[in-house]
């Protein structure tokens, strides 16, 4: 397998333009990650390929992020993963949705200890956190979460996605699994 990121990109801003953008993230970004990913695991590609695809895609999502400025200064949210996450695609397509909607968008990228991300959250005066917890076990993701929690005003809402995503006990954060419930959070 040749790596093509040219024809790649060129077919996915072509799809991007031609998209909802929720539906382009759920039918063509997702499936793509995750078949790559799948396929990676598989031996059926290289370690080159996946990264390859993973630029591509930040790259894309960067620029489409672009395309709407924040027209609602007052309404910020900051977007990112916990420590050790070191998978951001999740992170960056809400931070698109997030932008999409008006939303002021800090995308912070991944792997941040839990003092930077409430640094952020607070600096900002953030009312929402969305948070994405792809490959932490439950134990790490659950530490995490609470370490951010502790550290974070109480009237900061907190949303976390990704197949890993595992909340401490009584945390007041929330669990969401679905593009389309999240872009119904931010659409509020």
């Amino acid at each position: 397998e040749t790596v093509q990121t040219e024809e790649a990109e060129q077919m996915l801003s072509r799809a991007a333009l031609s998209t909802e953008p929720r539906e382009f993230l759920e039918t063509v970004v997702a499936p793509i990650m995750i078949e790559i990913g799948d396929r990676w695991k598989l031996g059926e590609l290289r370690m080159v390929h996946e990264h390859a695809c993973s630029t591509v895609m930040r790259g894309l999502l960067f620029s489409l992020m672009r395309l709407y400025p924040a027209n609602d200064a007052t309404r910020r949210v900051v977007v990112g993963t916990p420590a050790k996450e070191d998978h951001e695609l999740g992170a960056l397509m809400v931070a698109m949705l997030a932008a999409m909607h008006g939303w002021s968008v800090l995308y912070l990228g991944p792997d941040l200890p839990a003092e930077e991300i409430a640094y952020a959250v607070t600096d900002t005066k953030a009312e929402l956190l969305m948070l994405s917890v792809t490959n932490l076990t439950p134990k790490a993701s659950q530490r995490e979460i609470a370490a951010i929690e502790d550290l974070i005003p109480k009237r900061v809402r907190i949303l976390v996605g990704g197949r890993a995503a595992t909340l401490p006990p009584e945390s007041r954060a929330q669990i969401q699994q679905d593009l389309a419930l999240a872009e119904a959070e931010l659409s509020r």
